[in-house]
Formats: structure tokens, sequence, C-alpha cells
């Protein structure tokens, strides 16, 4: 019986550190697909690397996972030398290499097919080596400069970490509105980080005007997906509102999701 898995990225916290790395995975384990990967199909070899990873169809394995990613990378394949490096990071599979992972990183970069997919993993992923000097000496702008592809390129995680950027002023000019363009963008893609962090600008009049019936909207959207901090603004805003404004806005929140309910985020 073959059985597919949607894509999807798994988000993945490094040590102490707040920020993350993201894998990518593919397809789950199929008929098939071992004959395919032994025979030197680098997708095939890919995905069987996500399947030993994340244990889908066979018991995880981090070091078959290496194994499998490994010969794909070696033949360019984008999406396992991303996840290749976030093994190195993390030394899952591998002893942990930091610099290797960089370069697996950079590699993936260049491969533009899979950007032209909205493939923005490995850009995101350079950008945080460069925020927190994984492999590489920190560099906010250098850092700034690759979450800034990622988000061109439609990636949500990149356009939020842009947005973070701009808000927090590391690596570039501070510029709250600027912040909120980067931040809607990925809130309209369905990222409830992103619609709770819209939220928290029109609560606060962030780079725009204050306007609390608006990010009482974003917070129900991101609260509807389980985001914890957006449901303690929600229960919060909600005495500044009105019983007619919340709910005409819990309203055109149902909409907002019944329309964009098959609709999922690049990354």
């Amino acid at each position: 019986m073959r059985r597919i898995y949607l894509v999807f990225f798994i988000l993945l916290s490094i040590g102490m550190v707040h920020a993350n790395l993201y894998y990518y995975y593919d397809f789950g384990y199929y008929d098939g697909l071992q004959q395919s990967a032994e025979k030197g199909n680098a997708k095939a070899q890919y995905n069987l690397g996500c399947c030993y990873n994340f244990g889908k169809g066979v018991d995880q394995d981090f070091e078959k996972a290496v194994k499998w990613y490994r010969l794909s990378a070696e033949q360019g394949y984008a999406f396992a030398q991303n996840n290749l490096g976030v093994c190195y990071i993390r030394g899952e599979g591998a002893v942990q290499n930091k610099e290797e992972a960089v370069k697996l990183f950079y590699q993936a970069t260049k491969f533009r097919w899979a950007i032209v997919q909205g493939y923005s993993c490995a850009q995101y992923n350079l950008g945080y080596c460069y925020d927190i000097g994984a492999g590489v000496v920190q560099d906010k702008s250098e850092a700034v400069k690759w979450y800034g592809k990622a988000a061109k390129d439609g990636g949500s995680v990149g356009q939020i970490y842009l947005g973070n950027a701009y808000s927090k002023g590391e690596g570039v000019v501070q510029d709250k509105k600027e912040a909120l363009k980067w931040y809607l963008k990925a809130a309209k893609q369905g990222k409830p980080e992103a619609q709770y962090l819209v939220g928290t600008c029109y609560e606060n009049g962030e780079g725009t005007i204050q306007n609390k019936p608006e990010a009482y909207f974003w917070y129900l959207l991101s609260s509807a997906k389980e985001y914890v901090a957006a449901k303690q603004a929600e229960d919060r805003i909600t005495n500044d509102l009105t019983s007619t404004q919340k709910s005409q806005i819990q309203a055109r929140a149902k909409k907002w999701i019944a329309e964009h309910k098959n609709k999922r985020p690049l990354d």
C-alpha cells in the first residue's frame, strides 16, 4: 500500500537558542522507494532520508537518514543538502559540524529550480547561521540579506524573521512600518506566529495607527491555530471592544478561516 504524506516543514529548536532551523520534509514511505534510492535516484534517496529522519514508514534512524541525505546531496539535490545541513548543525546521525552545515545551506540556495518552487528553507537557515554565529562569524547584516532572499521568494519564515529584524533594528535600520509589511505577508499565508505579530502591531500602534478591532481580528486567526500568546492577547483585548464590534470581527475571522482552510504557507 502506497502512503503519501503532505509537504510540510518541521520546526526544530537548536540548543538553548530561541531561533530555529528548518528541515524540509517531502513525501512519506511508499512501495518501491528503497529500490529507487538504491538505483541512485536523488529524489528517492532524499525521500528515504526523510522517512528515516522522522520515522515515517520505517523505524527512526538518524544515521541512515544522513546516509541517504548525503547520497542525494552529492548529486546536487537541494532539499537533501538543506536537511543534511540541519543534521550537521544538530549533530544527529553525524558528528556536529556547523561549518559543513553552512556550506550545504549555501549550496542549496544555488539550486534555482527549488527556489522557483517556493523553497526558501536553505536561505532562511543560512540567514539563521549568520544571525547567531553558527559555523560563521556572526553578522546580523548578512543574516538580513538571507532572510530577505527567503522572504522575497515567498517564504513565510523568512518574512517573519525579516520583519523581526526591522522591528528590532538588527542588521538593518529599525523600521516598524517595514516590519509590519513583512509580518502581514506571512500572516496572509496563514502563519499563526505572524498573525499574532500583526495583532501586536495594531494593538500597540507599531508601524501603523493603533487599531484594536483589527488587532482582535488577527489574534482570532492566530488563536484558532492554538497559538497560546494570541489566545492570551485575544482575552485581554476584548475588554476594549463593544459586543457589536466583537460579533462583527468574529464573523469576519470565521469567513477568512473558511476561505483559507485549504491554503498552506510555502514553508
